[in-house]
């Protein structure tokens, strides 16, 4: 929002779909042509009450 000239819907939107490797707090994200965000996906594995990493996806 602070990329928009203003606060209007349309130009928040294009604004969102000029993202391109920001960095989030789950990894780097991207927005496609579609306005879809592309970004790893991590796999966890619950095991009673302990979380255990098994991979990461990359796109």
């Amino acid at each position: 929002m602070e990329r928009a000239p203003d606060a209007t819907s349309k130009s928040i939107r294009d604004e969102i779909a000029k993202t391109k490797d920001f960095t989030g707090v789950t990894g780097m994200i991207t927005i496609d042509a579609q306005r879809n965000a592309t970004k790893s996906a991590v796999v966890v594995r619950v095991d009673g009450k302990v979380n255990r990493y098994v991979t990461t996806i990359t796109p």
